[in-house]
């Protein structure tokens, strides 16, 4: 005869809703034991607050609302059918330990009709944006250019230099300055062009120029 009390269990496990015919509306338990003050054998529902259970054993059964303890006899199998208050589902056939608190908290599955859930899709890598030269290889690369003393071979290694290399806007108008003419300036702006990291920032590169019309030449070599 199953009377109404409090019980306890120590060792944690998660049983599944029916134990052949779980589905995803099934809810779930967490069982633990404690030792029992006067050595007395109990069952204790404590969760969630407002589930009915029905506790069954050897042809009669209980009705009782969590939270809800019950004694127990050892060596005795006791069927609990547990509703939580969204509709779902436990049901387990126990047996006591011995002397212990056995403790049941069950958690409620999804309600029914809920859509099952669906994995989570991680959101596509941005691409990494390059780095800019480093200042070390930049100042490098002003070297070689400064110890050219025409324009086209000074173009020459702007133009070697943007086959592998990235560049910043401010980095760029260092390079306009080592050249001597307008249109010499303007190539090597070409040349750089489709290495820039930061091209919103060209409107810096008109201070370079002396004419209308080189500055206009650089605006459309960066217009979106």
């Amino acid at each position: 005869m199953i009377k109404n009390t409090l019980f306890t269990l120590l060792a944690l496990l998660t049983l599944t809703a029916a134990a052949a015919t779980a589905s995803a509306q099934d809810a779930t338990a967490e069982l633990a034991f404690e030792p029992e003050t006067y050595n007395r054998t109990l069952f204790k529902v404590l969760e969630p607050e407002g589930a009915t259970c029905t506790v069954s054993e050897g042809g009669l059964s209980t009705r009782n609302t969590v939270p809800f303890a019950a004694n127990a006899a050892e060596h005795r199998f006791y069927k609990f059918e547990c509703k939580t208050p969204n509709g779902s589902v436990w049901t387990k056939t126990l047996e006591p330990r011995p002397g212990q608190v056995n403790i049941i908290r069950i958690k409620p599955g999804a309600p029914a009709g809920a859509p099952a859930s669906q994995p989570a899709t991680a959101a596509p890598a941005q691409p990494k944006q390059p780095a800019a030269m480093d200042a070390a290889s930049f100042n490098a690369l002003l070297g070689a250019i400064r110890k050219e003393s025409f324009g086209d071979d000074k173009l020459r290694v702007v133009q070697s230099a943007a086959a592998g290399g990235h560049f910043t806007i401010a980095q760029v108008g260092q390079i306009m300055d080592l050249f001597s003419f307008g249109e010499e300036k303007v190539n090597a702006v070409r040349a750089l062009k489709p290495r820039v990291i930061d091209p919103q920032n060209a409107f810096q590169l008109q201070s370079k120029l002396s004419f209308s019309s080189e500055k206009e030449e650089v605006q459309q070599l960066f217009a979106p």
